[in-house]
């Protein structure tokens, strides 16, 4: 990140260490352009990252690309950090919660649950709502 803030525009200094990655490990995976962007950009997102020690380094990679790309407040990335290790959701699941608002007031089931009859919402074990008329 440091060579890229003294780069010149159109250097392209992540395309230029994606292919000297990709040629000198060739075996390895995830090493392409788009993705030498995004670890950039959790980077610059984390700073004071420490591996092993923060509930963000459980996520699988791709959860952390769904919140980079879909949430924009670092404590709505937070909560939905802990909310996927706690209950073990899935990259689709993230993202459904993501796009259903959970975090956002006023979004999500719960307001769904505060303008639905009652009569229609089933709780299930795990704590969410499913309607069933």
């Amino acid at each position: 990140m440091e060579r890229q803030k003294v780069a010149q525009w159109g250097d392209k200094v992540t395309a230029q260490l994606a292919a000297d990655l990709q040629r000198e490990f060739p075996e390895m995976k995830g090493l392409s352009h788009r993705n030498i962007k995004y670890m950039k950009q959790f980077a610059a997102t984390y700073p004071d990252f420490l591996i092993g020690q923060r509930p963000v380094a459980q996520l699988p990679w791709a959860h952390h690309v769904i919140l980079l790309d879909k949430v924009n407040s670092s404590e709505s990335r937070a909560f939905y950090t802990a909310k996927a290790l706690e209950n073990g959701w899935s990259r689709d699941v993230l993202s459904l919660q993501i796009k259903s608002g959970l975090h956002e007031p006023g979004l999500g089931r719960c307001n769904a649950l505060r303008h639905a009859p009652t009569a229609c919402w089933l709780s299930v074990p795990c704590g969410r709502f499913r309607r069933f008329c």
